[in-house]
């Protein structure tokens, strides 16, 4: 009754209570989902993230206990999944309308919550896709790269397979200093007589070198391969 006649934070503290009061059983979900929505409604952003960081615990707690079975699990896992999907996607739009870079951190919660919850899904693979994209937005440079890392694995052959692994290679040419390596290059600085010490490749070198044997292996040809074979060669 406080839902429907706007008193939202009336009926936020009552479904809080009842958690309380319930707290081992599984009615407690519909409580947090009921509170989520609620939150939602009033168009704050950031309380809005922390519940449905809280109505995700609580799903992955109770499936885990086995206190959500059956046709409840099911129609559980899809309510959060909606959740999740209308949330990252509604507020990804937002952000690229009003250039709102905080927009795309409450966007990449929920897509990052999404692909870690639901796996399985038959669209993780788009979400993941995004979930890179705004990775590599907010420059999280290390997490984005895996991230498209995993869209290639999930369908090599897939509609965003090439753009993920030439984003790949991007990604992790930021984690290391090329454009001191092609300075020194073009002016020859550190250049040695005889041959030069064979050096063992950091990590993230290794893994830079794989993401442009990857992409060269799905493109044949273009500006984008020339420029992938360039910086792979400047680490040699």
């Amino acid at each position: 009754l406080y839902s429907a006649s706007g008193k939202v934070r009336d009926a936020n503290e009552l479904y809080r209570r009842l958690i309380r009061l319930n707290k081992d059983r599984p009615e407690i979900f519909d409580y947090q989902f009921a509170i989520t929505r609620n939150i939602e409604s009033l168009g704050d952003k950031d309380t809005t993230t922390r519940e449905v960081g809280r109505l995700v615990a609580l799903y992955k707690k109770l499936g885990k206990e086995g206190k959500l079975v059956g046709k409840k699990r099911d129609e559980s896992a899809t309510r959060v999944r909606g959740v999740l999907k209308d949330l990252a996607t509604t507020w990804h739009r937002e952000a690229q309308v009003t250039k709102n870079d905080r927009y795309l951190g409450y966007a990449h919660e929920m897509y990052g919550m999404y692909v870690d919850s639901f796996p399985e899904a038959e669209d993780v693979y788009v979400m993941t896709f995004y979930l890179a994209e705004l990775r590599y937005r907010i420059q999280k440079w290390e997490e984005a790269a895996a991230a498209y890392d995993k869209v290639i694995v999930l369908d090599p052959k897939g509609r965003y397979a090439k753009d993920a692994a030439h984003a790949a290679v991007l990604a992790y040419q930021k984690l290391l200093n090329l454009s001191e390596r092609e300075e020194k290059r073009g002016t020859g600085e550190g250049a040695t007589e005889g041959t030069p010490e064979k050096l063992e490749l950091e990590a993230s070198a290794k893994r830079f070198l794989k993401a442009c044997d990857t992409y060269s292996s799905m493109v044949t040809e273009g500006e984008r391969l020339v420029d992938v074979k360039y910086y792979a060669a400047l680490l040699y």
